[in-house]
C-alpha cells in the first residue's frame, strides 16, 4: 500500500507538486535545523556573553512567528507568505554573520574593542538570531499548510510524509556540514542563508504557485479530477459562486453552499420549474 501510494506521487500529475514541495522541506530544514542545532556553539564561536540567556530569548522568538504566520497566512497568500518568510530569515542570517564578523575582528585586533561597539555587536547578534528564529517558525507554518492542501487527499498522508522524510535528510546533512563549518561561524551562517534562498525560489515552479488559498482541494488523483470543480469555483471572499444551468426551456440557477443536500433552486419559468428550499 506504502509503495503504491509513493508511486502515485511521481506520476506525470503530481510531480510537479511533489519535486518542488520535497525541495523547499530539504532547504528550510537544512536552514533552519542547522541552526538552531549548534545556536549555543555558536554564540560561544562569536564570543556572546550570556549564552542561556540569550537561548532563551532565541526559543522565545517562536511566539511572534507564530502569530505573525497565523495572522497573515490567509490574507497575503500561502505562496508569498513562504517567500517573504524565507528571503527574511535569509537576511536575518546574513546580519547574524555581519554582527559576528564585526565581533570577531575586534576581538582580534591588539587592541581591545571599546564597551559601546561590542555591546552593540552583541545585541545585533541577539537581535538578528531571533529574527531568524520567528520568520523560519513562520516559513515552517506555511510549508505544512501548502503541502496538506496541494496534495490530493488520496495521497496527502503519503505526500506529507515523504516530504518530511526530505526535511529529514536535509537536517541530517547540516550537522555534518555545520559540523565542519563550526570554526568559521560566518561561513556557516551564509550556507545556511543560501539554503533558504534556495527554498523561496522553489514555489514557483509549483502548480497554480503552490497557493490553494480560497480553492477547493482535490480528491483524487487522476487528471480529470480538477474539472470536478469547475462549477464550485470560489471568490476572493471565499463564497461559492453561483452555477447556472439550462433545464428545458427555463433557466436554473443555483444558490448557496456547493455540499447542501438539496441546494435552492431558482427558475425563470415558475410555472415550469419547481423551487426546492
Amino acid at each position: 500500500e506504502f509503495c503504491s501510494s509513493t508511486s502515485l506521487l511521481y506520476t506525470r500529475h503530481l510531480a510537479p507538486v511533489t519535486w518542488p514541495l520535497q525541495t523547499v522541506w530539504f532547504s528550510l530544514s537544512f536552514g533552519s535545523y542547522g541552526i538552531m542545532t549548534w545556536i549555543n556553539s555558536l554564540f560561544v564561536a562569536v564570543h556572546l556573553q550570556n549564552i542561556y540567556f540569550n537561548a532563551l530569548l532565541f526559543a522565545l522568538a517562536n511566539l511572534p512567528g507564530n502569530l505573525l504566520s497565523g495572522f497573515l497566512m490567509d490574507r497575503m497568500g500561502r505562496k508569498p507568505m513562504l517567500i517573504l518568510s524565507c528571503l527574511a530569515a535569509s537576511a536575518s542570517l546574513m546580519l547574524f554573520a555581519w554582527f559576528a564578523r564585526q565581533e570577531n575582528d575586534g576581538n582580534d585586533n591588539t587592541t581591545d574593542p571599546t564597551t559601546d561597539e561590542s555591546s552593540h555587536n552583541a545585541a545585533g547578534i541577539v537581535l538578528s538570531a531571533c529574527s531568524f528564529q520567528a520568520f523560519v517558525i513562520a516559513a515552517w507554518n506555511t510549508i505544512d499548510c501548502m503541502t496538506s492542501e496541494l496534495f490530493p487527499t488520496a495521497v496527502r498522508s503519503t505526500g506529507m510524509g515523504v516530504c518530511a522524510a526530505s526535511g529529514r535528510i536535509g537536517a541530517m546533512v547540516a550537522q555534518f556540514i555545520n559540523g565542519a563549518l563550526l570554526s568559521s561561524p560566518v561561513r556557516l551562517l551564509l550556507v545556511a542563508s543560501i539554503s533558504l534562498i534556495i527554498g523561496a525560489a522553489t514555489p514557483g515552479f509549483l502548480p497554480v504557485g503552490g497557493d490553494m488559498s480560497q480553492r477547493p482541494l482535490e480528491d483524487s488523483v487522476s487528471p480529470s479530477s480538477s474539472s470536478t470543480f469547475s462549477s464550485r469555483a470560489r471568490g476572493q471572499d471565499g463564497d461559492l459562486l453561483s452555477e447556472e444551468h439550462t433545464v428545458g426551456d427555463g433557466l436554473l440557477r443555483h444558490d448557496g453552499p456547493a455540499d447542501a443536500s438539496l441546494p435552492r433552486v431558482k427558475s425563470t419559468d415558475q410555472s415550469t420549474s419547481p423551487r426546492f428550499t
